[in-house]
């Protein structure tokens, strides 16, 4: 690709989608990495689907480190995903981010009453 502002946005799905097959058979370094080169914040970028796309990194990546304990930064990416997909029309994308939110802040005990309304849904899915 020879527009560098193009180039970036489909490295990012690259990255995108290595870091969720990572993610899936358990490598979750290796997943952290790619996930970690997703940069969608570029004037080719502002579709409602790429900024979904970076929430899902955040997803993922809150995701990773729920399940390595580590609750006050599963909190900050699962925040971070929700804020950028509350302006979002209803997409899987943005319930699948909106429950890992929920996933995320129940599990911590940040969510006084567990939500599980988008939850349920994804949950066979991970």
């Amino acid at each position: 690709v020879k527009d560098k502002a193009m180039k970036l946005v489909m490295d990012s799905y690259m990255n995108l989608y290595l870091g969720i097959a990572f993610f899936h058979i358990g490598e979750h370094g290796k997943a952290l990495g790619y996930l970690s080169q997703v940069h969608v914040q570029n004037p080719m970028a502002r579709h409602p689907y790429d900024v979904a796309t970076k929430a899902e990194s955040y997803a993922y990546t809150a995701l990773i480190h729920l399940r390595k304990r580590e609750s006050e930064e599963a909190r900050k990416e699962a925040i971070a995903g929700r804020e950028a997909v509350l302006p979002l029309v209803d997409h899987p994308s943005r319930d699948f981010v909106l429950s890992v939110y929920e996933e995320v802040m129940n599990q911590t005990g940040a969510m006084k009453e567990p939500q599980g309304s988008l939850h349920a849904k994804w949950k066979e899915q991970l």
